[in-house]
């Protein structure tokens, strides 16, 4: 392992512009003459550029794991809750009825009968509406959304042709994931989940 006698800014300066730079497909030996580094410094730097990467990764699934496992326990009392709002209702009725006769075109009215009637409820929408919700956050954070396709176009100032991120946004967005590996332990735990049951 290569000895690193850098100042700690310096080293998180050269880290990052190696991490870019790699973004960019540039070599080990073109990044240690730009940045007046050996090559052993370089291979190392490299290394633990890859390790944060990795663990950055992990914590992205682990994250993900954790918001799946909130929306599975939502949906389920959700879908406990709608069993109960789908109360069975009872309707009682009475009927009255008589009896005529030629000699009585007219007769009283026979005592009324009573009947019970049972229907079961529709249940409460909006739990079939949180119950929605978590399934379309589920499905965004699994990735089974396809967006729809659109005819080409002009490509925007800020992307290439066909949508896609330019080489130097791709660089841009891993520097930011190597930011965010490293500060993960000064970040603050996650907080636990709540009773809320709505998904937005």
């Amino acid at each position: 392992m290569a000895a690193n006698t850098r100042h700690p800014v310096k080293v998180e300066q050269d880290r990052t512009e190696i991490a870019r730079r790699l973004a960019r497909g540039e070599k080990q030996v073109e990044i240690a003459q730009v940045l007046s580094l050996s090559r052993a410094m370089v291979s190392y730097e490299v290394k633990a550029i890859q390790r944060e990467w990795q663990r950055a990764f992990q914590d992205f699934n682990q994250a993900k794991l954790r918001e799946l496992a909130k929306l599975d326990e939502a949906e389920r009392i959700a879908w406990q809750k709608f069993e109960k709002s789908k109360r069975t209702v009872k309707h009682r009725q009475s009927v009255v009825g008589s009896v005529s006769t030629p000699d009585n075109p007219n007769p009283a009215p026979l005592p009324a009968t009573a009947t019970l009637a049972t229907q079961e409820g529709a249940g409460n929408p909006r739990y079939l509406n949180t119950i929605l919700k978590c399934i379309e956050r589920r499905t965004k954070l699994l990735g089974l959304t396809s967006p729809f396709k659109t005819e080409p176009s002009e490509p925007a100032d800020n992307t290439a042709a066909g949508g896609f991120l330019t080489p130097e946004q791709r660089a841009q967005r891993l520097v930011e994931l190597l930011g965010l590996a490293s500060h993960r332990d000064k970040a603050d735990s996650v907080p636990p989940a709540t009773n809320d049951l709505d998904c937005t």
